[in-house]
This record gives structure tokens, sequence and C-alpha cells, in this order.
């Protein structure tokens, strides 16, 4: 029997490559974390806050100092400050751990709680201004508020790509991750300063940013499957790419505020174990999770099962963000993974790349790999395989034990769900009884990862002595979705409809509250429509009042520019307040990029030789025109055809029957050879019959066209060229 070992030299390779999974969550060091988590001040109560610092053991749950009009606990003076800023306490408790590691120390010197939040500490010099534990978180939330309130003062601003202390070049994509940088200026890493990598840390492991491990794919209120990646979210163009290796059941469903905040990625656009054609080299990759596995040969191609007729051929950029993967040879064996099942003991066995990796129950079978039949094996034959690791639970599986504890499988691991509230809040539409239970022995193959809690905000005792009328509204927003393209053509016109989600206690009136639309720097974007009033449009909401947990539609009309390349569009939500000038609503801001690509089919008129003027005594008069294809196709001679009609698309007064091919079609390329390639020219010629034609100025049109393709090539960015000429 031929061996299934295709090289014992790659034998760690292939380790690395069957069966893949998806790697752990990676620190985004453009986005942090979202807007409205910075700005969420309804996060946790006063009582929340409390609950929170004991639960952690932290010397602070028992601190007090002087505050506004009297002496009071940290708790109180982390609310009390977030509702006067509008900064979230679970951001404050983040920075007071990350600054100085005070949520979790018992005990820390004096100077630990004078400089809680590092603010005004420079080269080991601190502000005596500043000094003090309630100074301290005051001052530094107000500081993230003017940050926030005054984005074009500091040097780190959204789209802008920017160098931090320590090196590190970010492009923050939202206002939260800008005043994480200008507050702390470095990226920071797990050796040396930590910087906002150490924060970001913190906050995970608190607040759950990232709330779901990797790999776990969502289900959004509009029936979107998105995959968690690298604390990002992937959308799959189509349910078919998701539903040939998964089951539906396994998508948790959540609401629009969760993945919105996840910032996007690039989607999934094709299923696992695709085989696809690179436009650009040619080369023939079969997709395997995160990896591209080149196919050198045809042989190789053949053994694995494709017809090369079948292949999808791709746009480089489609399949970037793949990792090159080993390349698949003749000598490849099961490169797609076969299960197995042994015909005499019924084992079963996922062959893949010359190894064997044991199922060691039906449940694996049944979660991992719900559309394949096992296929039966000898015994010889599964054995010829090189022994590998159980096949552990795949990524976003939910499963849970015989005591009903609840667990996430991410990376290999198995992440504990800690309470009921944080199950509730993960998986508010999940029901327990529906979560598949899993037998013991095969949770024993998934380490432990970190436990998964959130914390709990509890309500604060009603104050009898308030008045809610007093209370002044708070403004907050929560960007909910976009629909529109991301892809232009130069000069198409087009819109984009946004809505937001109403977070705050305050009304949006659409005569005070509008959407401002700027480039990355706050200026004039080159995607303005004409129909823009102002220079940022200012785009007011359909609704005419936006209500507490409301939502507010608006709708932005925009134009490509002729250039080509990548357009970012700022968008700030805006309310006007009863004096003053705008003010950005929290939470309401995003960067959108806008690609404008080049025209597939575009042409420039090169020269016509055209007169002013010719006379009605005369029977022809000779035209020639060269156009120069300006696009990315090649146009086939034969098909390219030059219309020549009047400016109501009819015939023409100037059509000469001894000269042009119909009515309409005026000439054909003279040019050898069988296409006209991108920047190559095109020369046409043909003839104009003024004879008997009354005197007058006429206007001629000119339009091109592919007849294969169906396809009107635009002369000079337009859908036709007009010319006049003056017949005395």
């Amino acid at each position: 029997m031929k061996s299934r070992f295709f090289c014992l030299a790659i034998t760690i390779t292939a380790l690395s490559l069957a069966p893949a999974f998806v790697n752990a969550a990676v620190f985004n060091k453009n986005f942090i974390i979202s807007d409205f988590d910075q700005f969420d001040k309804h996060a946790l109560s006063q009582m929340a806050i409390q609950t929170f610092l004991e639960k952690k053991g932290s010397m602070l749950a028992t601190i007090t100092d002087t505050f506004s009009d009297g002496i009071k606990k940290v708790s109180e003076i982390i609310w009390l400050v977030s509702q006067e800023t509008n900064i979230s306490p679970k951001f404050l408790l983040a920075k007071l751990q990350n600054e100085q590691g005070l949520i979790e120390k018992a005990s820390a010197t004096q100077n630990a709680l004078d400089w809680a939040m590092g603010y005004s500490c420079f080269g080991g010099r601190c502000n005596e201004k500043y000094r003090g534990i309630a100074n301290q978180i005051d001052a530094g939330a107000t500081t993230f508020r003017i940050y926030s309130d005054q984005p074009n003062r500091f040097g780190f601003k959204i789209g802008v790509p920017s160098i931090t202390s320590d090196g590190y070049q970010v492009t923050p994509q939202n206002q939260a991750t800008a005043n994480l940088y200008i507050y702390t200026p470095y990226h920071g890493s797990d050796s040396g300063i930590g910087g906002n990598y150490s924060f970001w840390k913190v906050w995970n492991r608190y607040f759950g940013g990232n709330r779901y491990p990797d790999g776990i794919v969502l289900l959004d209120p509009d029936g979107t499957l998105w995959k968690i990646q690298n604390g990002e979210r992937r959308k799959y163009i189509s349910k078919t790419a998701y539903l040939q290796t998964n089951r539906i059941e396994d998508a948790i469903q959540v609401s629009a505020d969760i993945i919105a905040s996840y910032p996007e990625s690039t989607p999934i656009k094709f299923s696992n174990y695709a085989v696809v054609k690179d436009s650009g080299s040619g080369k023939i990759y079969l997709l395997v999770d995160d990896f591209k596995r080149h196919i050198v040969s045809p042989e190789a191609l053949r053994k694995i099962g494709f017809n090369p007729e079948e292949i999808e051929t791709v746009l480089p950029e489609d399949i970037a963000p793949y990792r090159d993967g080993f390349p698949i040879d003749e000598t490849a064996v099961d490169p797609t993974g076969v299960v197995a099942k042994n015909k005499t003991t019924g084992e079963l066995f996922f062959l893949q790349n010359g190894f064997k990796y044991p199922i060691i129950d039906d449940i694996i079978l049944k979660l991992n790999y719900p559309n394949r039949t096992p296929k039966e094996m000898f015994a010889e034959e599964i054995n010829s395989g090189y022994p590998g690791n159980p096949v552990p639970l795949k990524n976003g599986l939910l499963v849970k034990d015989a005591s009903h504890s609840i667990y996430m499988i991410s990376e290999r691991k198995k992440f504990r769900i800690a309470s009921d509230y944080t199950f509730q809040t993960l998986f508010p539409l999940t029901q327990k009884d529906t979560i598949q239970s899993v037998p013991q022995k095969v949770l024993d193959i998934h380490p432990d990862g970190e436990t998964i809690e959130i914390a709990e905000n509890i309500p604060d005792a009603p104050d009898a002595t308030s008045n809610p009328q007093q209370q002044e509204n708070t403004y907050t927003a929560v960007w909910k979705s976009t629909s529109g393209p991301n892809r232009l053509k130069p000069n198409e016109k087009s819109s984009l409809t946004l809505t937001f989600a109403n977070t705050g206690t305050g009304e949006w009136r659409n005569n005070s509250t509008f959407l401002s639309v700027t480039n990355e720097k706050g200026e004039p974007t080159p995607l303005a429509h004409e129909s823009w009033s102002v220079a940022d449009g200012r785009f007011i909401p359909m609704e005419t009042v936006i209500g507490q947990n409301s939502q507010g539609t608006f709708s932005i009309p925009l134009k490509a520019p002729a250039n080509p390349g990548e357009y970012g569009l700022l968008i700030t939500l805006k309310r006007i307040p009863q004096t003053g000038s705008p003010e950005p609503i929290a939470g309401g801001s995003l960067l959108l990029p806008i690609n404008v690509i080049p025209n597939d089919y575009t042409a420039e008129i090169g020269t016509l030789s055209m007169p002013p003027a010719t006379k009605n005594t005369w029977r022809k008069t000779n035209i020639e025109v060269k156009i120069k294809n300006t696009g990315t196709q090649k146009w086939a001679k034969k098909q390219l055809i030059l219309i020549v009609e009047d400016t109501e698309g009819k015939t023409s007064p100037f059509y000469d029957s001894s000269d042009w091919i119909d009515k309409r079609v005026a000439a054909l390329p003279l040019d050898k050879g069988t296409t006209i390639d991108p920047g190559k020219t095109a020369t046409l010629k043909f003839t104009l019959k003024p004879k008997g034609l009354p005197k007058g100025t006429y206007t001629i049109r000119f339009r091109l066209e592919l007849k294969d393709a169906k396809q009107t090539i635009p002369i000079n960015t337009l859908p036709f060229l007009d010319r006049k000429i003056r017949v005395d």
C-alpha cells in the first residue's frame, strides 16, 4: 500500500496546518475600544462600582477623599465624575488599574493613590495641583472629555496616521482610540512600557471589550452573520459560505449594539476548502481556515478532485487576508481532510496532510462536521497516517457539562461563563436548554481559558429627595447600520443611509441634530455631491423627533471624484444646544472608507480632426479620431463601434450611407491586431455628408460601445462627447 506520509521532513510544518484553527484575539492598535464604551456614563451605577471594587478586593472600596461638598467614597467619586463628564465609570476603573494597579491591590503607597490616574505627570514630575485620588479621577475624566469636544486641537486624530512615542504608526479609527493615544502616547507591549496595549488587556479582562472569544459567529437582527476574529468582525457575504461547514443554530443571536462595538474587517467571501485562482499571479489556491495553500500543478489539482473549469477567478485583494500555507503538490495526502471511520472498530478520525487525528466522541463529529458522512476505511489505511492530537471542538461553539456549567470554545480552549448575569448579557436570545451537552472527556481535551465574567450594573436605591424633572438630559448615540456602496466608479453618483440609536435621555430633533460629513482631517470631502448646501453637508434625520432608545435615519448623497483612490468619510453626529456652537454627540462618530475604483472601460480622446465648419455643397467631410483606452480591460477590435448621432439619440443628419456601417455606427477601428489594450490608442475614420443640409450650427454626438460586453465606454469621463460644426 502507498504510504500516507508525503515527506517526513515537513512533519513539524504539517502539524501546524491540520486541523487549523483561528488564532487568539490580537490588539487592534487603531481601534482599542468603541466610542460607546468610553462615553457610556450609565454603564455602572454607584452601587455596581462599589460592588466591583469589593469583589476585586481593592483598597479603593474603603478609601475616601474630599470631593465637591464633602468626604466621599471612591465609588461615589467615580460615579459623580462620570455623570458630569459623560465618561464611562467602567473606563475610569480600567484606567485606575492600568495606571497604578489600584483595582486589584489590597494596599498601596500614598504616592500611588495621589497620582492614581497618572494625570499631569511627565518625566517623573507631577503637578501638585492634581495630587489626590479625587483630583486625579476628576481631572483625568475631564481631560478625556476635552479631547472629544475639541478633537482638532490634539496630535492624534481619527483617520490621520501618527507615530507614538515608542515608534509605532497608528491611525485611530474612532475618537475613543485617539483619546487614549493623546493621554498616553505609547502603543506599548508586554515588555517595557505597557502603554495602551496594557490598558486594552485590562479592559478586556474586566469588561469584555471583545466580549466573545475568537471564532464565535454572531447573528445580528437583520440576519447577517459575523465572525469574530482578532478582535474584529468579519461579515459572511453569503450564508452558504458559513452553512457549508456549520449549523445555523451555532451562531449567537445578539443586538446591533454588540455588533457595532467591534471594528469591521475584511468580509468572508469564500467557504472553507474553496479553490480559487488569483487573477494577478495566475496561481491556484486551496483556502483552509486562515491559510491559502498554493496548488502547484494540474496533477495536484486533479488529485483533490477539482475541475479547472469550476475554479472561481478572484482579485488579489480578495485573498490578501489569507496567510500563505504549505504548498500542495502531487505527493500531498488529503489536503481537504477526510472524516474516516474504522470499518472494524467504529473509531473515528480526521485525516489531513498525512496525519490522523482521533475524534474521541460522536458529539465532536456532530458539532464539527455537520455536513460530512464518515468514510469507512480499513485500519491499515487509517494507521498509515502519523498520529496527531485529538480533534478539539471547533471555535465558536457554546457547550455545557453534566453540571450545566456553560463554556465557549476558542483557540482549543474552553472559557467558562461565570454567572447567569454574564450568560444573559452575552446570549440574551439563547435558551440554556438548547445548548449541547458534551461528555467530560471532550471538555478535558480543552485547557481552561480565562473565566468570562461581566460586571453587573446593580441599580442604585431611589433617592427620595431627587427630582427627575430637574435631571439634565444626556446626549449619547450608537451607530446601528450603514447601507450603500463602499466602492464607486469615477464621477458615479450614489448615496449612503445611516442609522444611529439615541442612547441618551435627550431628544434629537431634526431642527437641531445633523450629520457632519468631511474627510479624515475635518476638511471638505472630495465625495461631496453638488446638492450639498454647505461644505460638511449637515444632513438632518428623516424623523422629526428621535427619543430615547429610538433610531434616527440619515441619507447622504455622494458623487465620486474623477481620480481613483481610497477616500475616508468622517461622519460626526452633532447637536445644536440652546446656546453655543454645534457639539458632537458621544458615540456618534465613525470613519467610512470609500474606494473609487478605476473604470474597467474608459476612454479619452487623443485627437479629433473635425473642422469647425463645412459647406452644404460638399459631398463629404473626412473625420479621423484617435481614442485611447484608459480603462483596465482590453477592447476586442471587432466589437468596438463608434456611434454618431444627434443630441436626441436619432440618426445624425450627416449620415453617409456610402461610408458608415449603418445609420448609427460610423466606424470601426483600423488598427492592426485583435485588441486595443489598456494604454493603447484606436484609430477610427469616417465621413460626414453635409451636402444639401440647411445652413446653421449642428451638434454631433459621439458614443463608444463594446457590442460583446453591451458596455458604453465613457469618453473623457462622460457617457458621450458632443462637438459643434457649422454648415455654411
